[in-house]
């Protein structure tokens, strides 16, 4: 399946999905009615439905790698980062360089 969501939420809180961000003009959200803020996300290569992923919290991120970050909430950002920089991108060099075929497409 493919497909495209607009998640609104209260300003302040962040949307995450298993999709593209399609961002404002100079913002992460578009503007929603007073008090919220909505996300746009779009995913245009087929998945099955069970890797339809959705979070909505106090969240913030860190690089960890040349195209992975983490998200947590603030408290937990230090730990986190160090818990999975340099692993990650090991791990995805091992999936797509022991599989004839990956997974899911790759990101560039």
């Amino acid at each position: 399946m493919t497909y495209s969501a607009a998640i609104r939420v209260p300003r302040g809180l962040r949307a995450l999905m298993s999709a593209d961000h399609e961002s404002a003009e100079g913002s992460e959200a578009f503007p929603a009615e007073e008090g919220l803020v909505e996300y746009r996300f779009r995913l245009d290569k087929p998945i099955p439905s069970y890797l339809v992923a959705l979070a909505v919290g106090d969240l913030v991120s860190a690089p960890i790698g040349p195209r992975s970050a983490v998200w947590t909430e603030p408290s937990q950002l230090d730990a986190a980062h160090k818990e999975f920089e340099g692993v990650t991108e090991d791990f995805i060099r091992y999936i797509y360089n022991s599989s004839s075929k990956p997974p899911i497409p790759i990101s560039k």
